[in-house]
């Protein structure tokens, strides 16, 4: 079986190689005809080069190889056309040459210093305080040791006269005891106590400080770099394959028989659309570089150019890099929502020549170890087919 599929690819490639063969003696019968002698070409005569489909067989010696066919658009009918090989041109000039490269060297630059008049405290202020105590007497007075009663005393009282159905009872009378006084020493106060303040203010001196006038400080040093003159040789102008018309060949008359192909219809012209992004501060501001904590704001911009109808069930689909996370998205009319890398608009219509702006909030959460990270946001028709595609590149780096 693997005997009998090597013989027929053997006999494949020789088939392969005579038509070759064939095919090249044809051409060059067919392009030397009208200046053969004796079955032979002439010496200096130019061979016509072969169509696209057949091998390249002539080409001027020690030329490179010929890129493939572009056919010249300046060519008639019947006309022979040759490819000829412009080698390039060169000359020598002078050019600089890098012998040391640019570089840069730190050189720490001394602080300098100063003398100048300071006012220092030589004693603190004192304040003393004094208590003087209070002066104290003694004196009699009276004093209430029980004080006055009242008391009820049962006695007894003749009948008066009563009205009908009345009773007399007990009778009472209301006895007042005076009240009992004695006499007692109360110390009483001749002089308060006293506190007394001293103050003694503090007292000071001017004395000569040394100060750093100017801070030390790294100053970079540029050392330009170096270059020599060489002299090199320069391709003024490259080589070429350039086609020029062979009028000694004569081409042979070839019937060329026409086959009608069916004319499909154009495809109806899409909308173009502009889509552009571009990352800013969370207030809407210029930002250059953000930290891990910061709000990275996205504001989009998708406009309509041109179309004769408005554009329906469009959607935005946002592609967040591992270093974001999706917080909110507004925009005008149009819904945003998402979490973590995935966010995405819900299905709205963009009029002809009309605009619509959106705002993607997203926080950084790690820092790439390129330092550059990549949100991607894709436009979808309501087929869910691609209209546009935009990158916005962030620079993140770690907090200092």
């Amino acid at each position: 079986m693997v005997r009998g599929s090597r013989e027929k690819n053997d006999r494949l490639r020789v088939g392969i190689v005579v038509g070759l063969l064939l095919a090249l003696s044809v051409g060059l019968a067919g392009c030397a005809s009208g200046r053969a002698v004796d079955g032979g070409l002439r010496a200096g005569d130019v061979m016509c080069p072969p169509t696209c489909s057949e091998p390249v067989t002539c080409r001027p010696c020690g030329a490179k190889t010929p890129p493939p066919c572009e056919r010249p658009p300046q060519a008639n009918p019947g006309e022979a056309w040759c490819q000829v090989w412009v080698p390039p041109v060169y000359c020598d000039e002078e050019k600089a040459v890098c012998v040391q490269p640019a570089s840069t060297r730190q050189v720490l630059i001394s602080a300098k210093y100063g003398m100048r008049p300071k006012v220092v405290c030589s004693a603190e202020a004192e304040l003393r305080e004094k208590i003087v105590p209070a002066v104290w007497n003694v004196k009699q007075r009276e004093v209430m040791v029980c004080p006055p009663q009242d008391q009820w005393k049962r006695i007894y009282c003749p009948q008066v006269e009563l009205g009908p159905c009345e009773k007399q009872c007990d009778c009472y009378t209301k006895v007042v005891r005076p009240g009992v006084y004695a006499c007692e020493n109360c110390p009483v106060c001749l002089a308060p106590e006293r506190r007394c303040v001293t103050y003694k203010p503090a007292q000071y001196k001017v004395v000569q400080e040394r100060f750093e006038a100017v801070p030390a400080r790294w100053e970079t040093l540029h050392i330009p770099a170096k270059y020599k003159m060489c002299r090199q040789k320069v391709c003024v102008q490259p080589g070429r394959w350039e086609w020029r018309r062979n009028e000694a060949c004569e081409v042979p008359v070839q019937v060329v028989r026409i086959q009608a192909v069916p004319v499909q219809p154009l495809p109806a012209p899409l909308t173009a659309l502009q889509f552009e992004m571009e990352d800013k501060a969370a207030s809407g501001e210029p930002a250059g570089i953000f930290t891990v904590g910061d709000v990275v704001r996205y504001d989009l911009r998708i406009v309509s150019d041109g179309g004769s109808k408005a554009l329906e069930g469009l959607k935005i689909v946002f592609t967040l890099p591992p270093e974001l996370d999706f917080i909110s998205g507004i925009g005008t009319g149009v819904k945003i929502t998402g979490s973590g890398q995935a966010a995405e608009t819900a299905p709205f219509v963009l009029p002809v020549g009309a605009e619509v702006a959106l705002h993607v909030l997203c926080r950084v959460t790690a820092v790439p170890e390129t330092n550059l990270t990549q949100l991607e946001a894709t436009v979808l028709d309501a087929e869910g087919n691609v209209l546009a595609t935009e990158t916005e590149s962030t620079t993140l780096k770690a907090a200092p």
